[in-house]
């Protein structure tokens, strides 16, 4: 990943974690084999309008899932999530860009249905939106970090996006740095874990995607810098974290919530496809 991710002076501390297993190298952690590809629908929502605008989301969304019900077609998973800027994400999992163009599965009368009863209230929807745009992230799963799997909730009621901004000619230094700091968690044990992606078709960041059950957890979380003290010693941990900081622009932190009511998240299915098992 050659472009952006994270100063992260703080490591977050949960019960939400993911099978992982460790005999002296981060390449010893399991491939997960998840999705690479993620677009990432961004709705910025007037404050003064964040409740009509879940009612109307809601509408939608249980409309829409009951038609593909209904018709027994599977509908592609999504994962709702929105910030306490009153923006709300939605991620939604492609294995290649060729899904992109495939045809609807449903029958010509279930689209029919669908524009009556879903896509109708599109334009009331976005009369509650300051701006709304899609990107594409890339998950990176080699800096992934997927901890122990028996502590693993179905569903992580909060998480936090960092976004960090890699200086071009820094790409190879920044991915050194984050292999190692994902080797001291590995070494360590530690019991939260992130995801990684790269906005290439977005603001160019990269960014961590950490999740926890509740915020007070996130609160209580160890530094990261304890924790690379504890692996790599005091010299080697100060000169992990000054090179870090030598790769970056700048870095930004926004604190999100699971919404899995606004896009009837099936609570049966893994939380963002990481596997339990």
């Amino acid at each position: 990943m050659k472009k952006i991710l994270v100063l992260w002076l703080f490591v977050f501390f949960t019960v939400v974690s993911i099978n992982n297993s460790f005999n002296g190298s981060v390449l010893a952690q399991e491939t997960k084999k998840l999705p690479k590809i993620w677009v990432i629908h961004t709705d910025e929502v007037y404050p003064g309008k964040v409740n009509e605008f879940e009612r109307l989301v809601q509408i939608q969304s249980t409309n829409l899932n009951n038609i593909f019900k209904e018709y027994k077609v599977a509908i592609r998973p999504s994962y709702e999530i929105s910030t306490n800027d009153f923006s709300y994400l939605t991620f939604r999992a492609y294995n290649s860009f060729s899904e992109f163009s495939e045809p609807s599965k449903l029958p010509p009368e279930a689209i029919k249905r669908a524009e009556e009863k879903a896509y109708s209230l599109d334009d009331k929807i976005h009369s509650c939106l300051q701006n709304h745009y899609n990107q594409i992230w890339y998950l990176d799963e080699e800096l992934s970090y997927f901890p122990n799997k028996s502590k693993q909730q179905s569903l992580p009621k909060f998480m936090r996006i960092r976004s960090e901004w890699v200086k071009p000619d820094k790409g190879d230094a920044y991915d050194a740095v984050i292999k190692q700091v994902k080797e001291a968690l590995v070494k360590a044990k530690y019991p939260i874990g992130y995801l990684v992606f790269s906005a290439s078709y977005g603001d160019g960041a990269c960014k961590f995607l950490w999740y926890a059950d509740s915020k007070e957890q996130l609160q209580k979380l160890d530094n990261l810098e304890d924790v690379l003290l504890s692996i790599f010693g005091k010299e080697q941990a100060k000169e992990l974290i000054q090179r870090w900081n030598e790769c970056l622009i700048k870095v930004s932190d926004v604190d999100a919530f699971s919404r899995p009511e606004l896009n009837n998240f099936d609570i049966l299915q893994n939380w963002f496809a990481i596997p339990t098992n």
